[in-house]
C-alpha cells in the first residue's frame, strides 16, 4: 500500500512537471519547401498527432513552427522577412516567456515546501510573494 502511494505521487508529480514544461517547447519542422504542396496538411497531421500523444496540452498553431531555412535567408538577402521566419521569431518569444513562468513556479513551489508552516506563501503568474515570521 506505501508503494502504491508513493508510485502515485511519482506519477502525479511527473504528469505536473511534464504539463509544466510542455509550454516550454517549439517544434521546428525545417526544410518545409522539399514537401510537396498536396502533402503538407497530411504531413502536419501526422506530425500533430504523433506529438499529441506524449504532449497533451500541445499547442499546434503556437508551437510547431513550419518553415524553409533556405527561403529565409533568400528573402531576407533582399531586405525582406517570411512569415514562417517571423513565427519562428515569435515562437522564441514565447518561449522564452513560457520558460521564465515554469521556472518561476518551480521555485515556487521549493520555497514553499522549505518554509513548511513559518511562512505564508503567494504566487499569480506575475509575482511571487513571501511572509515571513519576524522575531526581535
Amino acid at each position: 500500500m506505501l508503494l502504491s502511494s508513493a508510485q502515485s505521487n511519482l506519477t502525479t508529480a511527473a504528469k505536473s512537471q511534464l504539463a509544466l514544461f510542455t509550454g516550454c517547447t517549439l517544434f521546428v519542422c525545417n526544410k518545409w519547401d522539399r514537401i510537396k504542396p498536396e502533402e503538407e496538411d497530411e504531413v502536419k497531421k501526422e506530425q500533430i498527432a504523433k506529438l499529441s500523444k506524449k504532449l497533451v496540452k500541445l499547442d499546434p498553431k503556437s508551437q510547431i513552427v513550419y518553415l524553409s531555412c533556405t527561403t529565409a535567408q533568400k528573402v531576407q538577402s533582399y531586405g525582406y522577412i517570411t512569415e514562417d521566419f517571423n513565427q519562428l521569431i515569435t515562437g522564441m518569444s514565447n518561449l522564452l516567456v513560457s520558460s521564465m513562468q515554469s521556472n518561476l513556479q518551480i521555485y515556487y513551489r521549493c520555497v514553499k515546501r522549505k518554509l513548511g508552516k513559518s511562512g505564508k506563501c503567494s504566487y499569480n503568474s506575475r509575482t511571487c510573494v513571501l511572509w515571513l515570521p519576524c522575531s526581535h
